[in-house]
């Protein structure tokens, strides 16, 4: 049977791509089957793979948050004291 493939692209920095590189050469496994392995774990939901998922989404979410500005942290904590569903008034 013949497996169609999907292609993509992806932008890694300098230093990413060739630390991956140098790694992948070292187990002797080419950037495609690491990454199609990785792509596999992900779809099977594998513990290990779905943790480091849920660290990558906490540590975007911690970068959104540092990028906030005084302001805007001001006016997000004065619309949940005002929408307060836990507040009895």
């Amino acid at each position: 049977m013949i497996k169609s493939k999907k292609s993509m692209h992806i932008s890694l920095t300098k230093e990413a791509h060739t630390g991956f590189k140098i790694m992948c050469t070292k187990f002797d496994l080419s950037m495609q089957q690491v990454f199609e392995e990785c792509a596999n774990l992900i779809s099977e939901e594998d513990s290990y793979m779905i943790r480091m998922l849920e660290r990558l989404k906490s540590t975007r979410f911690e970068k959104k948050i540092k990028k906030l500005t005084s302001s805007e942290k001001d006016d997000i904590y004065s619309l949940l004291e005002n929408n307060n569903p836990f507040d009895s008034k």
